[in-house]
């Protein structure tokens, strides 16, 4: 979810790079470029850091405003490494929510990248629709499932006669 801003970076030239190297002594460069955070983490393994006037932030967040300059509402700051503990300004960028999902590794994202249904039949425009619930469905399969609904229905009415 994306949410505000709430990190004030110290304007004063002197303070912020005091700021600067108190971060940076928080993480180590790793071989595959990822500076990777050494000091608190969360228990999903993203990096936490405080300033002394505000509240925790997480530190790739702090890293992308230190080195890129602020993070538009909307948006969220993805990895494009993958590593939740590297603050490599290179390795992080801002984007919208849905975004961020669809490049992770989680269900959804593997969803929205599956281009058949689990029969074979190809997710296009003609042959997919929304459920009630906003999942994609197969067309062919789902008139072969109502296909064999009736089929049943009519069975069972006959052996009740």
């Amino acid at each position: 979810m994306a949410r505000e801003t709430t990190m004030s970076l110290p304007l004063n030239p002197k303070k912020l790079s005091k700021f600067i190297r108190h971060f940076k002594g928080k993480f180590i460069v790793g071989s595959n470029g990822c500076w990777e955070w050494i000091a608190y983490r969360t228990k999903n393994g993203y990096g936490r850091f405080a300033l002394k006037s505000g509240q925790p932030d997480y530190a790739h967040r702090i890293a992308y405003q230190v080195y890129k300059g602020p993070i538009p509402n909307e948006l969220e700051i993805d990895h494009l490494c993958r590593n939740r503990a590297c603050v490599n300004p290179d390795h992080l960028e801002a984007v919208t929510p849905r975004e961020n999902q669809l490049r992770g590794d989680t269900w959804t994202a593997k969803a929205a990248k599956q281009t058949h249904c689990i029969r074979g039949h190809l997710y296009d425009e003609k042959n997919t629709y929304k459920t009630r619930d906003g999942k994609r469905s197969c067309r062919k399969c789902h008139c072969e499932w109502l296909r064999q609904y009736r089929q049943r229905k009519r069975e069972t009415a006959l052996s009740q006669k």
